[in-house]
């Protein structure tokens, strides 16, 4: 799996992750990034309703911009 991912979303670093995502041209959701975890992810998309299968594949760099604060 690449690096560039929309979850898990660490709410202190949030600002982090969404300035990584436009470094890659990633469009984001016109409300931002507003689920922490998959759960909540998959909910978001089930709200908009894509039909799409989904595959929790967990991206390295949304990963190392969360736990950044465990230093």
């Amino acid at each position: 799996m690449c690096g560039i991912g929309v979850f898990p979303v660490n709410h202190e670093r949030r600002a982090v992750l969404i300035d990584y995502l436009n470094m890659h041209d990633f469009h984001l959701p016109s409300d931002g990034l507003s689920w922490n975890d998959f759960t909540q992810y998959a909910d978001q998309l089930d709200r908009i309703g894509l039909g799409l299968n989904l595959a929790p594949l967990v991206a390295h760099g949304a990963l190392r911009i969360g736990l950044l604060l465990l230093k």
